[in-house]
């Protein structure tokens, strides 16, 4: 969202909340691995589309320098 706010330009406020401590005998639903794949994957995609110019030059830069490692000998 804050991306979005920037790019249009929106003023942004910080709200204080206040935290308190998880009930006994609660689990979190919060999965460490697959919640940070998924947000990874929507930084990306976010990535791509307000820098589509450095999104991909980053992919052809390391695949370049991935062609460059496997470059055979003469």
């Amino acid at each position: 969202m804050s991306i979005h706010a920037v790019e249009k330009n929106m003023s942004l406020d910080n709200v204080i909340i206040e935290y308190r401590n998880r009930p006994d005998g609660s689990e979190s639903k919060l999965n460490t691995y697959s919640d940070g794949w998924k947000v990874l994957i929507t930084i990306a995609r976010l990535f791509r589309s307000y820098r589509p110019l450095g999104y991909f030059s980053l992919i052809s830069g390391f695949l370049m320098l991935l062609s460059l490692i496997f470059l055979p000998r003469l």
